[in-house]
């Protein structure tokens, strides 16, 4: 990380705060490590704005040590992680089950499903609230954003 880019982060994030009243632009914001830009971004989870630094996906996946892979529509990633389902027979719902762990009954129908995630280790996506004062929790996205964030791409162009 140079101080050039050091300083024009501290800019965005300054412009922010003081456009409280503007919506800041998604495609305005650029990684902290690269400077990569109008692609999808990740922060820290409990860090305050004046604290918080933005990745994009291969310094965000270098500082966690994490390799999760974009799905192919591009709106989340693969975590590695393939998850089992079963469904006895007569029954409406699937259980999930760990195939190590336990055996589904006799007849039963079982399904493998990658999981997905938007999240890169300990990083979640970074997306600002309407007043440009803090960045949206990642419980309490607003779909309209969650979406816009999505519809970014992973890489630049």
């Amino acid at each position: 990380m140079t101080i050039d880019r050091m300083e024009k982060y501290l800019e965005v994030m300054i412009t922010m705060i003081e456009k409280q009243s503007e919506r800041i632009n998604l495609q305005d914001l650029e990684c902290i490590v690269c400077g990569a830009k109008n692609v999808k971004l990740w922060r820290y989870f409990n860090h305050t704005l004046n604290q918080q630094v933005l990745y994009c996906f291969k310094c965000g996946c270098k500082l966690t040590n994490t390799k999760p892979t974009p799905t192919e529509d591009g709106k989340a990633m693969y975590s590695g992680v393939v998850a089992h389902w079963y469904k006895e027979p007569g029954t409406e719902s699937f259980c999930a089950f760990i195939p190590e762990q336990f055996t589904p009954p006799e007849g039963s129908e079982i399904k493998q499903e990658k999981e997905q995630t938007d999240t890169i280790g300990f990083l979640i996506p970074a997306i600002p609230t309407e007043k440009n004062n803090v960045f949206w929790s990642y419980s309490s996205i607003k779909e309209e954003d969650r979406i816009l964030w999505q519809n970014l791409p992973f890489f630049e162009a």
